[in-house]
């Protein structure tokens, strides 16, 4: 695991919700897709706030493609 990668995306998270009390992020899982598009998809928990996690998707050059939350609550 690239910890710098991580710590970039998580830097990444807290410019964007400025007015968020709830910043802290911990890495729960990594995929990679399997189609050889070379996507990777990080999984992280938003810390204090239940439920809810962050997802990012990155290309092969680990650039940004996506960022959104995730939550069983929201259909």
């Amino acid at each position: 695991m690239d910890q710098i990668l991580v710590d970039r995306l998580i830097e990444d998270y807290k410019k964007a919700p400025k007015d968020s009390d709830y910043s802290e992020l911990t890495l729960l899982r990594v995929f990679r897709d399997g189609e050889g598009s070379g996507r990777q998809y990080f999984v992280f928990d938003l810390l204090y706030v239940d439920d809810v996690g962050v997802v990012y998707v990155l290309d092969s050059r680990n650039v940004i493609l996506e960022k959104f939350l995730t939550s069983p609550w929201i259909r």
